[in-house]
């Protein structure tokens, strides 16, 4: 049985992107639940989401009825830039008072249909680019993207792992279930966040089970999103998109950049640390017990990031079992090639890292960050970023300067 529920969700701290709801799946075990009943986040990666096919119908499903657990998928932050899922896109001239002129300094003489409500048609303008040849239009021609029912951009694991925060603290107000038995779980961007949570709420989580997850932000993801129009001829903030034949030049709404030192959006090294995996000091005891699959092949995430990351870990006194897989470790049935993911079972990791883990999801303490209203600050450099845990099951999120007072946003 699946339920849809909907609460509010953290403001964005950094940019100040407005915010109006954050909507969760729940599916829960077909036979009940009963005092043991734990909760397994189940984070999607690149291309998915919480509301997919596999998602409720084949991996939330498995793992609440194997595991005696609630299995919650999160419609997070900034996953309508990523899922393959239908979207509204909108687009328009980002200066249609000049097409016009634009159009006849190319040559164009055929009378183009003029609309009250948007002056030119985006398809109008390419054909008549197209019949002249022209198959990639100029800067004259630029448009404005974005998707038109939100404004969303790459967060790169911050603003989702919040949310998979508030919605835990959400589930938390909603169900009796067993604190000892609270787990998050992803593979490649979704195992990515499942990390960062542990990092941010190590007193929460039993286990953290990540397939393939980064390591830190990747800038380029981050300055240049909305990823499958701009696979070449990308610049910061700008990508190629096609209308009918015709390559338009495109303006995305993206705070970002790693130029503009003097912008609200800039990457800063403090923005970049608090998505690092790799900052030395963030971690502390107790922690979740983590469970990690790597490629030794992976191109996308180098296996030595992995290995550092793990060093790290382990070094910091946190429970790890870390499996490095080659081409002799892949079976065809879990592990289906070398490759970046993969192509793993995500029902088979989580069954494996379950084995690891003594055949149990429990740790032995029973109280929560929430319970305890924990607090942790994690400094990266000017700044830092400060969880705090109310037993309200709520999370507050702030940015806080060298001298201890809290910033709205930071550049």
């Amino acid at each position: 049985m699946e339920e849809r529920f909907v609460t509010n969700p953290h403001p964005d701290i950094e940019i100040g992107c407005g915010r109006s709801s954050l909507d969760y799946f729940m599916t829960f075990p077909s036979r009940g639940m009963d005092r043991d009943t734990g909760v397994i986040l189940c984070i999607p990666g690149y291309g998915d989401y919480a509301a997919s096919p596999y998602q409720r119908g084949k991996l939330r499903p498995y793992l609440a009825d194997r595991y005696n657990c609630i299995t919650v998928g999160v419609n997070f932050f900034g996953m309508e830039l990523r899922a393959d899922m239908p979207r509204k896109v909108m687009l328009r001239f980002a200066r249609p008072e000049s097409i016009e002129e634009a159009l006849h300094a190319c040559g164009a003489t055929a009378d183009l249909h003029i609309k009250d409500v948007d002056p030119f048609s985006i398809h109008e303008v390419a054909a008549a680019l197209h019949s002249m040849g022209i198959r990639t239009a100029d800067q004259n021609f630029m448009l404005l993207f974005s998707l038109a029912d939100k404004i969303q951009y790459e967060s790169f694991g911050l603003l989702p792992a919040i949310d998979h925060l508030t919605v835990l603290g959400d589930v938390l107000k909603r169900q009796p279930v067993n604190r000892r038995r609270i787990i998050a779980f992803g593979s490649s961007y979704g195992g990515y966040v499942a990390l960062l949570l542990g990092k941010y709420a190590p007193r929460t989580f039993s286990m953290i089970v990540d397939n393939s997850g980064f390591v830190g932000a990747v800038e380029k993801e981050m300055v240049t999103n909305y990823k499958k129009f701009n696979e070449q001829n990308a610049e910061e903030n700008h990508l190629l998109f096609p209308v009918a034949g015709v390559d338009f030049p495109a303006l995305i709404s993206n705070p970002w950049t790693t130029r503009d030192q003097a912008s609200a959006g800039y990457l800063s090294e403090e923005r970049l640390g608090i998505r690092d995996l790799l900052y030395r000091g963030h971690y502390s005891l107790p922690a979740p017990s983590y469970h990690i699959f790597h490629s030794v092949d992976d191109t996308v995430v180098p296996v030595a990031f992995k290995d550092q990351y793990v060093r790290i870990l382990k070094e910091s006194g946190v429970s790890c079992c870390y499996r490095r897989l080659d081409s002799w470790s892949i079976d065809g049935r879990i592990f289906k090639n070398s490759s970046h993911g993969m192509d793993a079972s995500l029902r088979g990791v989580f069954d494996i890292s379950y084995g690891q883990n003594g055949g149990t999801l429990d740790r032995e303490e029973e109280t929560t960050d929430f319970d305890e209203g924990s607090s942790h600050q994690f400094d990266c450099g000017r700044f830092s970023y400060l969880f705090c845990y109310r037993n309200s099951f709520d999370v507050e999120v702030a940015i806080l300067s060298a001298h201890g007072y809290s910033l709205a946003s930071q550049g």
